[in-house]
């Protein structure tokens, strides 16, 4: 487990073409086209560096450190 909600897209002429993302429920998952599978995130920066290669215009980010619970 780790203390981040994140959201990383890449979105071409207005459709979200790969999304990586931890949606509550469901955990760490990337979403490609109409699939959606299971991701092992680690780091933010392994999320970024990860051979996904993205046109800089075209990417939304998104990363927010969560408080941990008690």
């Amino acid at each position: 487990m780790h203390p981040y909600k994140y959201n990383l897209a890449y979105i071409v002429r207005g459709v979200c073409v790969l999304r990586y993302d931890n949606e509550r429920g469901k955990g760490d998952h990337k979403h490609l086209g109409a699939a959606e599978m299971a991701y092992a995130f680690t780091t933010p920066e392994q999320l970024l560096e990860g051979g996904v290669i993205f046109p800089y215009d075209a990417i939304h980010v998104d990363f927010t450190l969560q408080a941990k619970a008690a």
